[in-house]
């Protein structure tokens, strides 16, 4: 071989060499960038992750935004929710939460769909007390929705005997929320194993609570609520401690006001009555012997909570409506909850809520509903409060 041959080959050589070098350090400053770009704890994001039965336990609530490449997805008419792995295998367990619901009479016509959406939660438990008989083949209860056979007789009992009510043989049904705060020590024998109790309603529908509610603020609190009441019947939260068990008993006159059974005290909430479980927590957590979380927002159409009328406001002196747009929907799919169309936000924003309380259109939501929604992988409420498998 010749001189020039030799030339050629190592010319080959070293080109080869300088292009598998150059390749090397472009995928490592891609890597790096990619990196870089990803969540700092370490989660891996998927943008077609779905909430499964096997699965749904072992993935995190939904972090937003999600980084690029990791963008939600917004073809068609419904978001492909983002779900992140668990980051920290080593982290304590998260804390376990009942939120109990005695409800006497017939079970709403929606309550399997009730069941659903909660079913996305695990990280919470439902305990319902009613004297209807459930049966088992009408459709299968998720494994937290429990059902306690109560009586109205029973829950009258315990009234008497764990907080010296005067004996009476049926509670009016409006009436039990003033029983609200009571529920630790009403249902204690209930709670074992559980790190917090709380109080909600049948007529909510759940998106993912854990987005809001996450560990870290069952953790760091006391009491946890959604509005800056600081105490709400559709939703809050107390530690089973025996500092939180004594809050209720401080509300002067709850005795009297049990007794009076043919008025509302909203004991669970906070009125413009001396007697209300909000004024005490508040108390306590200005002289700094209570934690209280009370959300991220203030109450208002901004808030993660969207309820179809609110109350009116004046008289609370907050920024709140007396009424939903008609042109608002409520998108639900595979444990996400969200709404569109708010005034409040550009409609290319997805403003995703925690539960939809349709106080005052139960009627209506009831005649929308059927079976097929317990099949459906996504569904919504329209601009007229009714239940829908397809939304604009």
């Amino acid at each position: 071989m010749d001189a020039r041959g030799s030339v050629n080959i190592v010319g080959t050589l070293l080109l080869f060499l300088f292009s598998a070098c150059f390749a090397h350090s472009t995928l490592g400053r891609t890597g790096l960038a990619t990196e870089a770009a990803a969540p700092r704890n370490g989660s891996l994001c998927a943008t077609e992750a779905t909430y499964t039965p096997e699965n749904r336990s072992s993935l995190c609530p939904l972090s937003m935004p999600c980084p690029s490449p990791c963008q939600p997805s917004t073809k068609g008419k419904y978001f492909t929710p983002v779900l992140y792995a668990p980051t920290n295998l080593n982290a304590p367990p998260s804390p376990r939460v009942a939120l109990l619901i005695p409800y006497f009479g017939r079970l709403p016509r929606w309550f399997p769909l009730f069941c659903k959406t909660a079913s996305y939660n695990p990280g919470f438990d439902w305990l319902i007390f009613t004297e209807e008989k459930f049966e088992a083949n009408e459709f299968k209860l998720p494994p937290n929705v429990i059902i306690h056979a109560m009586s109205m007789l029973d829950f009258c009992g315990l009234l008497v005997h764990r907080l010296g009510v005067r004996p009476i043989n049926r509670y009016p049904p409006r009436k039990v929320c003033d029983t609200r705060p009571f529920f630790g020590l009403l249902f204690r024998e209930y709670l074992e194993g559980y790190d917090f109790w709380g109080h909600t309603d049948l007529d909510i529908l759940h998106g993912n609570i854990s987005h809001w509610i996450t560990p870290e603020v069952l953790r760091n609190n006391d009491v946890v609520t959604v509005f800056n009441f600081l105490a709400v019947g559709d939703f809050t939260l107390y530690r089973r401690s025996p500092a939180v068990a004594r809050l209720p008993f401080m509300m002067k006159g709850y005795r009297e006001a049990l007794n009076d059974v043919a008025t509302i005290y909203a004991l669970d909430e906070w009125t413009n009555r001396k007697v209300c479980m909000a004024k005490v927590i508040r108390r306590e957590r200005d002289r700094g012997a209570l934690r209280v979380w009370s959300g991220a927002e203030p109450w208002s159409p901004g808030s993660f909570v969207q309820q179809d009328q609110y109350y009116p406001c004046q008289k609370f002196r907050i920024n709140c409506i007396t009424t939903i747009p008609p042109r608002v929907r409520i998108y639900w799919r595979q444990g996400q909850m969200w709404r569109s169309g708010h005034p409040n936000f550009p409609r290319s924003r997805r403003n995703f809520i925690m539960y939809y309380h349709f106080i005052r259109t139960k009627r209506r939501v009831a005649a929308s509903y059927s079976e097929k929604f317990l099949s459906a992988e996504q569904f919504c409420v329209n601009g007229s409060h009714h239940l829908s498998l397809t939304c604009p």
